[in-house]
C-alpha cells in the first residue's frame, strides 16, 4: 500500500537532526516489513502536531486523489490533545486515507490516543494478541458491516437481504442527481430499516458508501487486505462513489465564508421540541449561454429531521424566519417590553449551571465516542460527525457559561445590546448580529412560520 511517514521533532535537543533521521528510518523499515510503497515523509515542530508539515501532507494527499496509510511513531505525534490526535485521524479518514502507528502493541491510533487510561490499557492487553491474529488472516473482529455476516470460524459472508439494500444504495446514489440524503429518502420511502429496525440518515448513508469492505477489502489495525472475502458491489463502482463524494467534500470546493445563522442556539422547533439548526444548500446550473451560475440558499431544520427525518417540520427559509424575528423584537423592545424582570439577572446562575454540566456531559460523550472507534464498535465517519456536534455545542455552552459568571456585566451587555439593535442594528455584521439578538431573546419557537419569542 501507498504510505507516508509523520512526525514530530525537538529541535531544542542536540540530536534533533538525528531523531529525524533515526524516525525516517524507522518508517522505511516499517515499509519493508509490511510491504508497503514509502512516498516520502513530513513532519512537524514538537508541540505542533497538525502544523505546516501537516498541511503539506493533506495538500500532497488531496492533489493526487489517492489514499495513503499515514505511518507515525505514536499518537502523540499528532497533537498534544487527545481531542487533537482524533482530529487528525478524522482528517486522514476523509481523504480515504488511514493512520496507524508504528507501535506493536496499539498501532491503532485511536487506542494508541487513549493508551493513559487504564480501562483502555487493560482491553487492549487482553485482546490484543487475538485480535491481531485474527485480523492477519482478514477473519472478522466485532460486528460485520451492514450486508454480511460472520460465522462461528471468524468468516465473512455476504447476507443475500442486507447486500441488496448495499448494491441499491451504491446504485442510487451513482444515478444523475442522485446524493446521501436522496438515497436516504429513497430508503425510508420504502420503508427498509438499518440492521438495528433505525430510519436511514445520511451518516449511515454515507458510512456505506465509504466502506471499503463491499469491495472484499479488509482494513483494520493498518493492516490492508484486499480480496478477503466475497465483494457486493464492483471495484469500478465503489471508485466511482468515492470520486463523487470527494468532487461534493467542502474540502475540493473553492472557500467561502460560512454563512452566519443569527438564530443560532435560540431556536427551536415547536413541533417536536428539538433544537433547529441552520443549513446550507447548494446549487449549480447552467444558463442559455452556455455558462454554469451557482447559489447557495440558508434554511433552519429541526435536528430530529436532519438525522433521521423523524420530525413532519419542513424547511423554512432563514432569511425569512429572521427577517421577522427581528421585527417582532424590535417592536417589542421599541415599546418598552422586556423579560419578565430585566433587573433580575438569576437565570444567569441556572444557565451557568446547566452550561457548566452540559460541557461535563459532552466530554464524556466525546470519550465514549474515541473509545467505541477505537474497539470497532462505531465507525470513523460516525464519530466525525459526533465530534463537529460536539465542538459546535461546547463551542456554544462556553460563551454562556463566561457570560454568566458576571452579573452585573451581563446585565449591562443586555441594556447595550438593546440599544444596538434598535439603533445600529443596520450597520452590524452579521456574526455581530447574531450574538447582539441571542444576548436579547432566550428562545424562539417556530411552527408554521410563526415564531415565538422570549425575552430575557
Amino acid at each position: 500500500m501507498r504510505a507516508i511517514g509523520y512526525f514530530t521533532i525537538n529541535p531544542e535537543t542536540r540530536n534533533g537532526r538525528a531523531s529525524a533521521e533515526r524516525l525516517s528510518q524507522a518508517f522505511q523499515e516499517y515499509c519493508q516489513v509490511g510491504r508497503h510503497i514509502p512516498h516520502g515523509t513530513f513532519a512537524d515542530l514538537k508541540g505542533e502536531g497538525g502544523g505546516t508539515g501537516w498541511q503539506e501532507m493533506m495538500e500532497f494527499i488531496r492533489d493526487s486523489r489517492l489514499g495513503y496509510l499515514v505511518v507515525t511513531p505514536d499518537a502523540g505525534h499528532l497533537g498534544e490533545t487527545l481531542e487533537e490526535q482524533v482530529e487528525r485521524v478524522l482528517e486522514m479518514d476523509a481523504l480515504s486515507s488511514k493512520v496507524v502507528c508504528d507501535d506493536l502493541d496499539l498501532p491503532d491510533p485511536l487506542q494508541n490516543a487513549l493508551r493513559g487510561s487504564r480501562e483502555a490499557a487493560r482491553r487492549s492487553e487482553r485482546i490484543r494478541a487475538g485480535m491481531m491474529a485474527k485480523a492477519a488472516r482478514g477473519l472478522g473482529i466485532g460486528k460485520p458491516p451492514y450486508g454480511y455476516y460472520i460465522t462461528a470460524d471468524g468468516a465473512f459472508h455476504v447476507s443475500p437481504k442486507e447486500s441488496e439494500v448495499v448494491r441499491r444504495i451504491f446504485r442510487l446514489y451513482l444515478e444523475p442527481g442522485g446524493s446521501v440524503r436522496s438515497v436516504a429518502s429513497a430508503l425510508n420511502a420504502r420503508n427498509v430499516r438499518t440492521r438495528k429496525g433505525r430510519r436511514w440518515s445520511l451518516v449511515t448513508v454515507r458510512d456505506v458508501l465509504r466502506n471499503a469492505a463491499y469491495i472484499g477489502t479488509y482494513h483494520r489495525f493498518g493492516m490492508r487486505i484486499p480480496g478477503s472475502y466475497e465483494p457486493i458491489v464492483s471495484a469500478s463502482e465503489f471508485r466511482q462513489a468515492q470520486d463523487k463524494m470527494q468532487a461534493r467534500s467542502p474540502s475540493q470546493r473553492n472557500s467561502h465564508p460560512a454563512p452566519v445563522f443569527l438564530l443560532s442556539g435560540v431556536l427551536y422547533c415547536r413541533y417536536c421540541g428539538k433544537r433547529m439548526m441552520g443549513i446550507v444548500r447548494r446549487q449549480t446550473w447552467q444558463k442559455k449561454d452556455g455558462e454554469r451560475a451557482r447559489a447557495q440558499y440558508r434554511y433552519y431544520q429541526c435536528q430530529s429531521r436532519i438525522n433521521r427525518n423523524q420530525c413532519g417540520y419542513r424547511t423554512m427559509r432563514a432569511g425569512e424566519l429572521e427577517e421577522e424575528v427581528v421585527r417582532i423584537v424590535r417592536e417589542r423592545l421599541a415599546a418598552g417590553e422586556r423579560g419578565e424582570d430585566p433587573g433580575d439577572v438569576s437565570w444567569l446562575a441556572g444557565d451557568k449551571a446547566r452550561s457548566e454540566a452540559a460541557m461535563h456531559s459532552l466530554d464524556k460523550q466525546f470519550m465514549e465516542g474515541v473509545q467505541r472507534a477505537a474497539s470497532g464498535t462505531m465507525s470513523l465517519s460516525t464519530l466525525r460527525g459526533g465530534l463537529e456536534q460536539l465542538r459546535a455545542f461546547k463551542q456554544e455552552l462556553g460563551e454562556q457559561a463566561r457570560e454568566a459568571g458576571d452579573c452585573a456585566a451581563a446585565r449591562t451587555r443586555l441594556e447595550t445590546n438593546v440599544w444596538k439593535l434598535l439603533n445600529e442594528w443596520d450597520d452590524l455584521p452579521d456574526a455581530e448580529r447574531r450574538d447582539v439578538l441571542r444576548s436579547v431573546v432566550s428562545k424562539v419557537t417556530v411552527k408554521r412560520g410563526r415564531p415565538e419569542i422570549t425575552l430575557r
